[in-house]
């Protein structure tokens, strides 16, 4: 997990105190890997993901994941994604 990453969970943490936070990812290699937690980081910031939950590249419809994630309660999401470089085109 990115230091940014880290950080904004702190304040939402602090701010809204939420309890069961969901993650939802992009399926490569670059979105999954700014969800990397170490367990001591994990355990300081108190924060254990209640879903996570995954699309593909490309993706328009979210409304399993969106489902998956009301099911379990989620109070907040954490979304992971690469966003293309429109000049890349």
């Amino acid at each position: 997990m990115s230091e940014s990453t880290r950080a904004a969970l702190k304040i939402h943490d602090e701010l809204k105190n939420f309890k069961k936070p969901c993650i939802m990812y992009q399926t490569m290699s670059t979105a999954k890997t700014c969800l990397t937690v170490s367990p001591s980081s994990s355990r300081a910031m108190k924060v254990q993901p209640a879903s996570i939950t995954s699309f593909k590249r490309g993706a328009s419809d979210f409304s399993a994941q969106v489902a998956k994630m009301k099911s379990d309660g989620c109070d907040m999401v954490l979304l992971a994604r690469v966003i293309a470089n429109p000049s890349a085109r």
